[in-house]
C-alpha cells in the first residue's frame, strides 16, 4: 500500500530534496481527495445515481495537440464539459453549510 509506495519513491525513486517533497504532497493530495470523495458518496449515495453518457477522454503524448484539442472541445458546450482547473485540483463538492454555493467556497479558498 501507502508504505510500500512511499519506501519505494526513497529507495528506487533517485529523486532530489525537492522532488521528494513534491512527490509526497502530490501523494497527500490524491489520498486527501479520495477520502474526501468516499465520505461524499456515503453522504450523498444519490449522486451515483447519475448518468455519465458518453465521456470524453483526450490522451496522447507530449506535444501530440492534446491541450489544442481539450481547447477545442470545451467550445462544442452542448455536447462537451471541461473541468475547470480548481476542480481539477479540488474535485470535490464543498458541503461546508457556512457556504450556500460552491461558488462562495471556491472563492474563499482562492483568497486563503
Amino acid at each position: 500500500g501507502f508504505t510500500n509506495l512511499s519506501a519505494s519513491l526513497e529507495r528506487e525513486g533517485e529523486l532530489t530534496p525537492v522532488g521528494t517533497i513534491w512527490a509526497r504532497l502530490q501523494l497527500q493530495i490524491i489520498l486527501s481527495n479520495r477520502l474526501k470523495l468516499i465520505q461524499y458518496i456515503k453522504d450523498h449515495p444519490e449522486v451515483l445515481k447519475d448518468d455519465v453518457v458518453e465521456p470524453v477522454f483526450i490522451l496522447g503524448t507530449p506535444r501530440s495537440g492534446t491541450s489544442f484539442m481539450f481547447n477545442l472541445l470545451k467550445f462544442d458546450e452542448e455536447r462537451f464539459r471541461s473541468p475547470r482547473l480548481w476542480e481539477l485540483n479540488d474535485p470535490i463538492p464543498p458541503t461546508d453549510p457556512d457556504f450556500p454555493n460552491e461558488y462562495t467556497w471556491r472563492v474563499y479558498q482562492a483568497e486563503l
